[in-house]
């Protein structure tokens, strides 16, 4: 390899670098643990813990730490298995931010991604192969560029990137009310940076412990 050959993978390298930035209240799966040691991640990413505090403060923490590492924030759920090179394939779209999918652990078992369709915010039970923009998504696998939140800091230095607002009396404009943490950063995105929210459909992932309860008891979710 020459030296400007040397220069630009070198380059390339720092462009494509990520902060895996993981948030749990807890101990990890042994399916977890396991994923963690096989994924695909760039070169010259990092790997980063934050835990027992609420999730709208650890992801905070998470987002300003990694910035200052990496090009890329990761957030992934400690209860969330991705494929192996999840990271690869929500890189190559390069969008400002792009999640994977994963199923709710709530009634319906829906997916993790919310679009507004008839003027009504609806949970996504289907869809086609490749990218759909989503109005709001969970932050479970999430790939989000750092400019990202140096743009939400610049726009309002007041507003955290993410806040639990639900039931809450905090003095914020009525529509960052009522909302968790991630639906309130994807309210930010879109109304004060007018980004759009995509999904990659190709990149799915198991949510560890998600049960679905019947009639003769209960059975695992299946991805």
């Amino acid at each position: 390899m020459t030296a400007w050959e040397y220069i630009r993978a070198q380059e390339l390298a720092k462009q494509n670098s990520c902060a895996l930035c993981i948030c749990h209240v807890g101990q990890v799966s042994t399916e977890f643990a396991l994923r963690l040691r096989e994924l695909i991640l760039p070169p010259e990413s990092i790997i980063l813990f934050n835990r027992g505090r609420p999730l709208d403060a650890c992801r905070n923490i998470l987002a300003d730490e990694g910035s200052k590492h990496a090009e890329w924030i990761i957030f992934l759920d400690s209860d969330v298995i991705p494929p192996r090179d999840f990271a690869l394939k929500l890189l190559r779209h390069r969008l400002p931010i792009v999640s994977g999918l994963y199923r709710a652990k709530k009634k319906g078992f829906l997916w993790s991604a919310w679009i507004r369709k008839n003027n009504e915010i609806q949970q996504v039970s289907s869809f086609t192969k490749g990218l759909f923009e989503a109005y709001y998504i969970g932050m479970g696998l999430c790939l989000i560029h750092k400019d990202v939140f140096t743009l939400l800091k610049k726009s309002n230095p007041e507003l955290p990137y993410f806040l639990w607002t639900k039931d809450s009396c905090l003095k914020i404009p009525s529509y960052y009310k009522e909302l968790s943490e991630d639906f309130f950063f994807c309210e930010r995105v879109r109304r004060e940076l007018k980004m759009k929210i995509f999904v990659d459909t190709e990149v799915i992932a198991h949510h560890a412990e998600g049960l679905k309860l019947t009639e003769n008891g209960y059975s695992l979710l299946s991805i």
